[in-house]
């Protein structure tokens, strides 16, 4: 799901089931595919993962994924866009739980 390119969303439930979408990627340099489970961190932001995008000369044009961060408000940071090197995730996307 997500915005028209389907791309994936980022979203919040309030207590009383209302549904937000905070931030909807383009499968472009923002990333693609987002990987299930945020983790928020002790700053108050969550971290999150993306399979696909981010460098999209790599991978086929696919690019290898993103990491990301973003505010409850849907404030969107980049902080990793894939590699410009061979070497970047072990040449694979980055995934939750994979060393």
């Amino acid at each position: 799901g997500g915005s028209n390119a389907d791309e994936g969303t980022v979203f919040k439930i309030s207590a009383n089931g209302a549904l937000t979408s905070l931030y909807s990627f383009t499968g472009g340099t923002d990333g693609d595919d987002p990987e299930p489970g945020l983790v928020q961190g002790t700053d108050g932001f969550f971290y999150g993962m993306t399979r696909y995008g981010g460098n999209t000369n790599l991978n086929e044009g696919k690019g290898f994924g993103t990491v990301f961060k973003i505010s409850a408000a849907g404030a969107r940071t980049e902080l990793v866009r894939g590699c410009a090197v061979t070497t970047c995730f072990g040449r694979r996307q980055p995934r939750r739980g994979r060393p």
